[in-house]
């Protein structure tokens, strides 16, 4: 980062998840960076935003009864627009729903191509389901998405547990020869 952001650190903690995206990519669009850590001001390329999914509340004095963007101890990074569509479709509860809808949607390919000129040039206009079931069902899609892209979260089915029979045959190791793979000798890393 090239300053303080005094803004930014005390947000970083333990279960909160955050959106890296650029407002104008200087090439091809680029899905967001989906990250639970610390990161740097050029993640994606220079000038990168990061958008959490919680914020630490500035004050706290009875906060939980007068914010109607209170989670829990935290507030949800979210627009009154924003406020307004959930009261729509759930609530505030549904906040990490859109949350990770809104994953889903940048990852998406088809929303992408769709919309790959108006991406180059401004923020993604993310497109909003007119149900709390359909907010909720792309949301756990995004989550899914969000485990997926962060190399340490166990993900079912596909790190963790039994892995899924659509992704078994992916990255299978195994020689050019064609002969069997000893791991204890072929997998061993030797340099200097």
């Amino acid at each position: 980062m090239n300053e303080k952001r005094a803004d930014y650190v005390p947000n970083v903690f333990s279960g909160n998840v955050w959106i890296a995206a650029l407002q104008q990519n200087r090439k091809a669009y680029d899905p967001p960076v989906i990250s639970t850590k610390l990161c740097s001001f050029h993640l994606i390329e220079a000038k990168a935003s990061f958008f959490p999914l919680l914020l630490r509340p500035v004050v706290v004095d009875a906060f939980a009864a007068t914010n109607p963007k209170a989670i829990g101890p935290h507030v949800a990074n979210l627009s009154d627009a924003g406020l307004v569509y959930l009261n729509t479709v759930g609530g505030i509860a549904r906040h990490p729903d859109l949350f990770f809808h809104t994953v889903a949607v940048l990852h998406a390919p088809k929303y992408a191509a769709e919309n790959a000129d108006a991406l180059r040039q401004d923020w993604p206009r993310v497109p909003l389901p007119n149900s709390g079931d359909r907010l909720a069902a792309s949301g756990a899609l995004g989550r899914q998405l969000a485990a997926l892209l962060d190399p340490e979260a166990p993900v079912p089915g596909v790190t963790q547990g039994k892995v899924r029979p659509e992704l078994k045959p992916i990255a299978v190791i195994s020689k050019a020869d064609g002969t069997q793979l000893d791991p204890n000798k072929d997998c061993e890393v030797n340099a200097r």
